[in-house]
């Protein structure tokens, strides 16, 4: 008997796809796991990572309203990691529903190297229940696999019209779905983008060639929409750029130093067409810090004539590691190179993070948060959120949007999610409000990934019921990755209080 867990999105027909497929492998002897099977009065979330854990097979649903989940995403980044930790199990068995367009830049880099099952409306459900059951007993071959730090551009428009096109936020950012204005880079663009004051900063660090450009926003804020456009613009302007999120960096890349810089050499050799290898210059004698800036200078900088721009982002992922010093010290050197080496002023670098680095940098001198240009970002005003109604052909009164306002504090992601749900089902801003905190209201979802989040670090738990309950937060890295997840707002952890009503409303019966 087999252990099956399937991840899916509440809606129809992923819904009743995965309850069919749960009868069917029961029928067969193996135990099921779907989100509708939790007891009443169990700790969902527990539950749902305890299954996960004793998973020996995780079948993900893939529809165009799952891949814009955020507990879907969450659910395949957690097998994804199991998946490499252990060589058997879970194995991942990705099902496409009637979608067959590329998956979001995140959700590639964990499922694109993996074959598929397609599902299709006329098809019976019996028949992908057998699919299933035969890729189980069998190997599963791998696809192709588009490594994620290589961002085509091309084929892109199914992927868009799912999403983008019509208004659906995806939860991360796809750098993939960016255009500059006569770029000829991209032909495909979100109408629902709105420019914030950041935007212009960021332009003009473009145009000056700023050589480091640091910017700070909690998720889900915009910033990496902003480094993406960063890293298109360059670009658009005849410049090399190379976007690295370290979010999607393998944890076997990270276990040291050197491990993590070959990765990232062997990443800028592809995006830069590199004809060096990184084996070609490395030297066991030089260390990874001198090999990975000799690689940077003799197989980009020195080749290439046009400027050139790298863009990190997510660099929050390194913070917590024991050579977090050192890497920033890599990159603050190829800064400060600048002023003796003729080839490193064609460098500029974009670093975006979340949490206030100096808590775990321990020399700033050596680090290169404290001499790049800052960009902040806020969040949406009024008027911003008034063209982005308009955006999607929402009349709403100036009381409704102060009452989004009120509700969602200006946060992005979700005052976009809140427009696309008025515009794709006719419901009033009365009525999104009302049901703003309910399992099955339309924030439900992204909630519920946030209470998932919270159950898996129970000091953030606690240091968020103590932020509600007027205290502030007691731990200083408690309170910036609150910050930082975007679910409090305040200059100091004493100061902090939950983000938005929305939050307020939810974590007053979760926490």
């Amino acid at each position: 008997m087999s252990q099956i867990f399937i991840s899916y999105r509440h809606v129809k027909p992923d819904a009743e796809l995965a309850a069919s497929l749960k009868k069917s492998f029961a029928s067969r002897g193996h135990e099921t796991f779907i989100d509708t099977g939790i007891r009443v009065g169990e700790d969902w979330a527990a539950a749902i990572d305890r299954a996960l854990r004793d998973t020996d097979f995780f079948i993900v649903l893939l529809s165009e309203v799952s891949i814009v989940s955020d507990m879907v995403r969450k659910e395949i980044a957690l097998a994804h990691e199991l998946a490499k930790a252990s060589p058997t199990r879970p194995r991942i068995l990705p099902v496409r529903l009637n979608f067959e367009g590329k998956l979001p830049y995140d959700l590639g880099a964990y499922l694109d190297r993996l074959q598929y099952l397609l599902w299709k409306p006329d098809q019976p459900m019996e028949a992908l229940s057998k699919q299933l059951l035969e890729a189980m007993e069998a190997e599963v071959p791998e696809g192709p696999h588009v490594a994620p730090e290589e961002l085509s551009y091309e084929g892109n428009e199914e992927l868009y019209a799912a999403t983008e096109g019509k208004g659906a936020p995806l939860p991360a950012a796809d750098p993939r779905l960016v255009q500059v204005p006569d770029s000829g880079t991209l032909q495909i663009d979100s109408p629902f983008y709105v420019r914030r004051d950041s935007d212009d900063a960021a332009d003009a660090c473009l145009r000056q060639q700023t050589p480091t450009t640091i910017v700070k926003a909690p998720r889900q804020m915009g910033k990496s929409s902003l480094l993406a456009r960063m890293h298109a613009q360059a670009q658009a302007l005849g410049r090399k750029s190379w976007y690295l999120d370290f979010q999607l960096v393998d944890s076997e890349h990270m276990e040291n130093l050197d491990t993590l810089f070959r990765h990232l050499a062997r990443q800028m050799g592809r995006a830069f067409a590199a004809n060096l290898h990184p084996k070609d210059v490395w030297d066991e004698d030089e260390g990874p810090m001198g090999n990975l800036t000799t690689y940077l200078e003799d197989a980009v900088l020195a080749p290439i004539e046009s400027p050139v721009q790298i863009v990190f982002d997510e660099a929050d992922r390194v913070f917590d590691r024991p050579y977090r010093d050192k890497l920033f010290a890599t990159v603050r050197g190829w800064h400060n190179l600048r002023s003796t080496n003729p080839r490193f002023r064609k460098l500029t670098l974009v670093i975006g993070h979340s949490t206030t680095p100096t808590l775990w940098i321990q020399d700033v001198n050596q680090s290169p948060f404290n001499i790049g240009h800052p960009i902040r970002l806020r969040t949406f005003a009024a008027a911003e959120i008034a063209q982005l109604a308009s955006n999607h052909a929402c009349n709403l009164s100036a009381d409704e949007i102060d009452k989004l306002l009120n509700l969602l504090g200006g946060h992005p992601y979700l005052t976009r999610l809140a427009l696309y749900m008025l515009a794709a089902n006719g419901w009033t801003a009365g009525h999104v409000i009302n049901i703003a905190d309910d399992e099955s209201g339309p924030f439900g979802d992204h909630l519920r990934g946030l209470s998932w989040m919270l159950q898996q670090s129970p000091e953030l738990h606690d240091c968020l019921r103590s932020v509600a309950q007027g205290k502030g937060c007691a731990d200083e890295k408690h309170f910036q990755k609150l910050w930082a997840a975007g679910l409090v707002r305040g200059q100091t952890r004493a100061q902090a209080r939950i983000t938005c009503d929305l939050y307020e409303r939810y974590l007053r019966n979760h926490l």
